[in-house]
C-alpha cells in the first residue's frame, strides 16, 4: 500500500525545494539531491559522478522517512557505512514531515551528511 496521497503530494512538494536550494547553481554538474517513493517510505540520496566513470552517476543515501500506516507520523531513518537503514533513536516520530526533514539539515553526529 502506498503513502496517502496528500501525505505524498506534501512531501513531494517539500523535498522538490529543499532539492532545488540545497545545492548551488554552479555544482549541479557534479551534484545532484534527488528522492524517491516506495510504499509508505521516501528516501532522499545525492548523486554523483562516479569517481573512476565520471560519465556514469553514482547515488549514496542520506536518509529515508517512513511513515506508520495507522498513525500516520513520520519516523527517521539513517543509512550506515553497509547502506542498512538505521532509526534515528534520538528523533521521535513526528506528523511533521517539514520538522523530520529539518532534523536531517541540522544533521546530528553527522549521520545524514557525513
Amino acid at each position: 500500500m502506498a503513502l496517502p496521497e496528500i501525505s505524498r503530494e506534501s512531501a513531494q512538494r517539500v523535498l522538490s525545494t529543499y532539492c532545488e536550494q540545497k545545492i548551488p547553481m554552479e555544482f549541479r554538474d557534479r551534484l545532484k539531491l534527488a528522492f524517491t517513493f516506495r510504499g509508505h517510505s521516501v528516501t532522499l540520496f545525492e548523486e554523483r559522478p562516479a569517481f573512476r566513470k565520471p560519465e556514469t552517476w553514482v547515488q549514496h543515501k542520506v536518509a529515508q522517512f517512513r511513515m506508520d500506516k495507522e498513525t500516520f507520523e513520520w519516523s527517521l531513518f539513517w543509512a550506515d557505512r553497509n547502506g542498512r537503514w538505521l532509526p534515528h533513536t534520538e528523533f521521535g516520530p513526528t506528523r511533521s514531515f517539514e520538522h523530520a526533514l529539518a532534523e536531517v539539515e541540522r544533521n546530528p553526529n553527522g549521520m545524514f551528511w557525513g
